[in-house]
């Protein structure tokens, strides 16, 4: 039986082993396609061995195969941040997206190596850029002035038509 495969929705969580992650995305977990968003990743282990600041993660951003991205990440270390991780990324189209975070202790016997991937539908186009004011104007402007020709003509049909 075929399934579709589960796209990642707000704060994600998957797991490899004993490490969890929860994927977030900014804006508001519905990244608009074009415009800048950040990727966070939360981690944690049950075993208790996992450290942000000795693990050498990668994320990989891809769509449809073709790969977008592909870096080492360094931990959050900002103490108001509840993620482990975060990467500035624009999603240049409305597509599927994979995107898969990957880790090994810097040091062996902290914790098991992981990869974890995630499926992300990015539905949102850009806003339209509105027509510009004096656009609209001149077009005003144009069926005004041929209006009050039209009259004007039919006014003066009229004069030359009563003198002849």
């Amino acid at each position: 039986m075929l399934t579709a495969p589960l796209l990642a929705g707000a704060h994600t969580l998957k797991t490899d082993g004993s490490i969890s992650v929860i994927m977030h995305t900014d804006p508001d977990d519905d990244v608009v396609a074009g415009e800048p968003a950040t990727v966070y990743f939360s981690v944690s282990d049950a075993a208790n061995q996992f450290s942000a600041r000795d693990c050498d993660c990668t994320i990989q951003i891809s769509e449809a195969g073709r790969l977008l991205a592909s870096e080492a990440l360094t931990p959050d270390n900002t103490a108001t941040s509840i993620f482990s991780y975060q990467m500035p990324f624009t999603f240049p189209d409305r597509a599927a997206y994979r995107v898969i975070l990957a880790g090994e202790p810097k040091s062996s016997g902290q914790f098991s190596r992981f990869q974890i991937g995630f499926d992300l539908e990015v539905t949102k186009a850009p806003p339209v850029a509105a027509t510009p004011r004096h656009a609209e104007t001149y077009v005003d402007w144009i069926i005004g002035i041929l209006a009050l020709a039209g009259i004007a003509v039919w006014g003066l049909r009229d004069k030359i038509s009563y003198n002849e």
